[in-house]
């Protein structure tokens, strides 16, 4: 009995004394981080965002409860499920009772389901001290983000881009080079093109050498997106940008088979490093493997639904600076009196311009 009526009469003081570290010793020093496992992810494809909690203190934290809002374009395997009010549920959750210095570990598969850039932009942190019915929550920012490219297209739209895109490439050339085309000769290497071997050379060494072709003669198309949707180019029309995407992603990979040097240039803003710039480029050489397949998408994946500049101003650039006449292929939405004048002009200067317009309708 007397301990007993020890610990009765003690009980509100050590609860008070457990409350106080609680509440300036524990807490305060819980810490969250959420990173994904991939950055990079095709739409559909799987990726874990993996959320990490530490307990700075020497002190146990009984109860801490994590829940990170997940973007719209991220979806669990549970989520993206209508609720009797017809909201979305859209975020992860898990509890843990961590120790003292002690850091714990949650990974959850989600999915990539729109294209875009998918920002994690905030994580809860509830926290309970284990005795008490009353739960602090801290909101906690984060930057986490995973780049969903775009969709691939159906099987007979694919068809009609190959029949609008293959018209303006050049056929394949012979499967030997000419002493006229390479500038240097190798070893060869797993994914060289079998055109690219040295085939007399490589009997009298007995080991197969390739030949180093200068980017000058390389097959070379440059392939314009267009994200002004209307005169105002800064008022974004989403449904006909976002086919624009897809539809360049299929004619890039299909050119990349052909083992084309292709130009990717936009209008559009670009949420990667170099946003600052007026226009955004990108370079890749055939042939096609998952890594220019990635890099198509991750480029394509980042860009917004809004212009930066109008169309008309990357037109006039391409024109002051594009170099040796080359295929340029055009896919936009919006067109207008200056950008035919436009396209009149690069063919004036030995381009081939094919425009391939679009609408909202896949």
């Amino acid at each position: 009995m007397i301990p007993l009526i020890i610990i009765v009469i003690l009980a509100p003081s050590l609860y008070a004394l457990w409350s106080y570290l609680w509440n300036h010793h524990v807490a305060p020093r819980v810490t969250v981080s959420v990173l994904p496992s991939k950055i990079s992810i095709a739409h559909g494809e799987k990726t874990e965002i993996i959320v990490r909690v530490r307990n700075e203190s020497w002190l146990p934290a009984p109860q801490v409860g994590c829940i990170v809002e997940l973007p719209e374009g991220l979806q669990a395997p549970l989520a993206g499920v209508a609720s009797k009010s017809g909201a979305r549920v859209g975020h992860l959750s898990v509890s843990f009772s961590i120790r003292g210095r002690e850091e714990v570990e949650a990974r959850f598969a989600v999915y990539g389901e729109r294209r875009g850039r998918q920002v994690i932009k905030l994580v809860k942190l509830v926290l309970s001290d284990g005795l008490s019915p009353h739960f602090e929550t801290v909101a906690v920012l984060s930057d986490a983000a995973v780049v969903v490219h775009p969709p691939v297209l159906r099987e007979e739209r694919s068809r009609d881009i190959q029949t609008r895109v293959s018209g303006t490439v050049a056929t394949q050339r012979k499967l030997h080079p000419t002493s006229l085309e390479w500038i240097n000769i190798r070893e060869y290497q797993t994914g060289d093109p079998l055109r690219d071997v040295a085939w007399l050379l490589s009997a009298r060494r007995g080991e197969l050498m390739v030949v180093d072709r200068s980017l000058a003669i390389a097959r070379r198309v440059i392939i314009l997106v267009n994200a002004q949707c209307n005169r105002q180019f800064w008022a974004p029309y989403s449904p006909a940008v976002e086919r624009i995407y897809r539809e360049t992603q299929a004619a890039v990979l299909l050119l990349l088979k052909t083992e084309t040097h292709v130009i990717m240039m936009t209008n559009a803003f670009w949420y990667g490093r170099r946003q600052a710039r007026q226009f955004n480029t990108l370079e890749v050489t055939g042939p096609l493997t998952p890594r220019t397949r990635r890099i198509v998408g991750h480029w394509l994946g980042e860009l917004s639904v809004y212009a930066i500049q109008p169309f008309s101003e990357l037109l006039k650039r391409l024109r002051t600076t594009s170099g040796a006449p080359a295929k340029i292929i055009v896919f936009t939405a919006f067109e207008n009196k200056e950008h035919a004048a436009e396209y009149d002009r690069l063919r004036a200067q030995g381009h081939e311009v094919v425009r391939i317009c679009l609408t909202s309708d896949p």
